[in-house]
């Protein structure tokens, strides 16, 4: 919980902690290796073998300890030294009843190479998911990218109404709640700006369909300036907008909706179409003053990888650290 110095409270090495007070916590117990100090409401212990004192010993030993002890005390029985030195604690022992120090040792040994391995794994299927998702190869930025995030202050930039990429619909039914189903197939989107604004699915029939005049939807969220795509075919609840739109890429439509949502100011738990509709965005232009879906398009595109990238070096960092902590 804290840090303090040295020469202020007493503190020991190679420990093992166990919280004795607490209504949630009572009975935890945490290996030390450190050099540790503790409040009132928690207690230090030192394993009487010399032999115990090193780190992965100390992680088995507070692991049986605390299996002993976790369901006997709480917040109205204090695991105190008194009560827990009593209980019996279950180690590995060799053929003649002595304690199997070695077997302790390469048992955590052992889960923190599994560990290592683990983390190695989800590294690997973090980034083929993110990769299958997005439809790149890798995460690595082409010229074409990298020029257009560089020239992204000095890139020609023109403001158009949104009207020039939307058309609005309407007259459609309004699903509520009651129309929700666990078993249903086809989603209903909410004005909620979780979960992609799905609020769960409907077995009735869809009232919008994806095709190839229309391949994906935007829906707009009154209340809360949500923007989601619907890639296949849906339903909505109350306070939405659907709109069509007037370009055929997902970039194009997550480029322009980001822009979108800069234009729109935040009036709380108000309706928003009414200022929305008429919002001026501000998008990369051509030299003829038009619209440039293609640096829009690979500007979306870097920004992927660049997401990507964070994403992996995360990972690294993450392996990285519980690598030092191992060694250490």
């Amino acid at each position: 919980m804290y840090y303090g110095r040295e020469d202020e409270w007493d503190s020991v090495t190679m420990s093992i902690d166990i919280v004795n007070d607490g209504a949630i916590s009572t009975g935890d117990v945490y290996p030390q290796p450190q050099k540790t100090g503790v409040l009132y409401n928690a207690y230090l212990i030192k394993a009487k073998y010399s032999r115990l004192n090193n780190s992965r010993l100390l992680m088995f030993l507070s692991t049986a300890i605390g299996k002993a002890i976790k369901h006997l005390y709480g917040y109205e029985k204090k695991a105190s030294w008194e009560r827990v030195k009593i209980n019996s604690i279950l180690l590995p022992v060799l053929s003649n009843g002595d304690i199997d120090f070695v077997f302790m040792e390469r048992c955590v040994a052992e889960l923190e190479a599994e560990r290592m391995a683990e983390l190695e794994a989800e590294r690997m299927a973090e980034l083929e998911a993110y990769l299958t998702v997005t439809g790149l190869k890798d995460y690595e930025l082409t010229e074409k990218e990298r020029f257009a995030i560089d020239n992204f202050n000095t890139k020609s930039w023109c403001k158009f109404p949104i009207q020039n990429f939307i058309t609005p619909l309407s007259g459609k039914r309004k699903l509520t709640k009651d129309d929700l189903t666990n078993d249903g197939t086809v989603d209903v989107f909410s004005s909620d700006s979780s979960n992609n604004g799905i609020i769960g699915q409907t077995d009735l029939e869809a009232d919008y369909l994806v095709s190839e005049n229309i391949p994906f939807y935007i829906v707009f969220g009154d209340h809360t300036r949500s923007m989601n795509i619907a890639r296949k075919n849906f339903s909505v609840t109350d306070n939405v907008k659907v709109l069509v739109p007037k370009f055929k890429k997902i970039s194009e439509a997550l480029y322009i909706c980001s822009a979108w949502k800069k234009a729109i100011p935040n009036l709380g738990y108000s309706r928003h179409w009414s200022v929305a509709k008429n919002s001026i965005v501000v998008l990369p232009a051509s030299d003829d003053g038009l619209p440039d879906f293609n640096t829009m398009e690979t500007l979306i595109s870097a920004v992927k990888k660049l997401v990507i990238k964070d994403v992996v070096e995360y990972a690294d960092n993450k392996i990285e650290a519980t690598k030092k902590a191992i060694n250490k």
